[in-house]
């Protein structure tokens, strides 16, 4: 596993899910997203400002999976296409919105903090799950069988910080895997996409930038004007 090459400042819990609304914007089919933390740290708001934004809607419901395991969203394509919704009786599925980011794609939102360490490994297909786009919250409790420090390749963020859900922490990316690297390296992950601008500050600090107005502004300055680069482009 690579060392930190980012850090995230979240002030509150709408900078929490704008961080998720962020990485919706970088992600592409077989893309998996490790969210680890303690209770409480913001792991699943910053999965429903994912899953809000790559389904572009931002109503929809995002609860939590950690009483039962796995929920997997589809848009329309996915839904009554090649890939409907999977029918094991562990997974619960929503139809998310009409078109997603990555259309025809489902979204899978996996929490095994429940049970023992590797058990899940025989409760769900990981391999169907891990070919489409996972977001994983304690990852820890997959097992050797499914996870190493090598693979599978995947963008870890690390909430760190105390005080009430999604509030005041600060939030380290890392990447197992070149695909990743080079997202994280590049420091404006959204950015062109319509996503809330990383831009990159001293010491490798990072600041959510959530304005409209701001973005735009930001996109047209100058490379380096304030350490941002718009050299991001929406999957």
């Amino acid at each position: 596993m690579t060392e930190a090459s980012a850090q995230v400042a979240l002030p509150d819990v709408e900078a929490t899910e704008a961080l998720g609304a962020a990485l919706a914007h970088e992600v592409q089919r077989g893309d998996i997203i490790f969210l680890r933390g303690e209770l409480g740290s913001g792991k699943t708001s910053l999965a429903k400002g994912f899953l809000r934004r790559f389904f572009g809607n931002p109503s929809l419901d995002v609860p939590s999976p950690s009483y039962l395991l796995h929920f997997s969203y589809c848009d329309a394509a996915c839904s009554s296409g090649a890939n409907p919704p999977p029918a094991e009786a562990t997974v619960v599925a929503f139809s998310a919105g009409a078109r997603s980011l990555v259309p025809g794609c489902p979204a899978h939102h996996v929490d095994p903090y429940r049970l023992p360490v590797g058990k899940i490994a025989a409760l769900l297909d990981f391999e169907k799950i891990f070919s489409e786009v996972a977001l994983v919250e304690w990852p820890d409790r997959l097992g050797d069988q499914l996870c190493t420090s090598t693979t599978p390749a995947r963008l870890e963020v690390f909430f760190e910080g105390f005080g009430p859900q999604g509030e005041g922490r600060v939030v380290s990316l890392s990447a197992v895997g070149e695909r990743w690297q080079r997202a994280v390296d590049r420091r404006d992950l959204g950015l062109g996409g319509g996503g809330p601008v990383l831009s990159c500050k001293e010491g490798g600090r990072v600041d959510i930038r959530k304005d409209q107005g701001l973005r735009q502004e930001t996109a047209s300055a100058p490379a380096g004007a304030d350490g941002v680069r718009a050299g991001a482009t929406a999957q």
